[in-house]
């Protein structure tokens, strides 16, 4: 059973650690082209709880199948089958995987004038876990927080999953992230 209360904690932190790495990176951005390839930046966590079976088969499950979501996981399923995640002849794994919006306050607005309602950004989740198929023993979890140059949030999320896939099974935090 999980305690809801150190997640909100930790999800509060992690949302902070996010908006300040935006913020730190975008500045040198505000300057650059604007011909340049659209970028993703954010931040990136995984924990990893026990270690990966021998010669794992991963699956993907998809907590929401809208068609963003199945390009999305077509496209883990292909970095899996890359790395050799797939096709193992060991346990069975799920990575089952999640997206979703959060708007929020953007801190590089100018303060709002009486009757406006200010600056907003918008904010893109991308969560994964790792779960035995069989026993359900959580293996591994993860989650990106992120927002696009071109504000295509759905692309973000596809332009993660090499980052996402390579750091199966490991515990890393990473405070910014950029990914053209």
């Amino acid at each position: 059973m999980r305690v809801l209360e150190p997640a909100v904690e930790r999800f509060g932190q992690f949302l902070g650690l996010l908006l300040l790495s935006i913020a730190v990176m975008e500045a040198p951005a505000a300057a650059a082209d604007p011909n340049a390839p659209a970028e993703t930046t954010g931040a990136f966590h995984a924990a990893a709880f026990s270690p990966l079976p021998d010669s794992p088969r991963v699956e993907v499950r998809l907590v929401d199948d809208s068609p963003e979501n199945l390009e999305l996981g077509w496209q883990l399923q292909q970095e899996l089958q890359r790395r050799g995640l797939a096709a193992g002849n060991g346990d069975s794994l799920v990575l089952t995987v999640e997206t979703d919006v959060a708007i929020t306050p953007d801190p590089d607005a100018p303060a709002p004038e009486a009757g406006q309602s200010g600056g907003l950004e918008v904010i893109g989740f991308l969560r994964a876990t790792l779960d035995h198929s069989r026993t359900e023993e959580r293996f591994w979890e993860a989650e990106a927080a992120y927002r696009r140059s071109d504000g295509d949030l759905p692309a973000g999320a596809r332009s993660l999953v090499p980052l996402l896939v390579e750091q199966i099974g490991h515990s890393v935090e990473l405070g910014s992230v950029r990914i053209r």
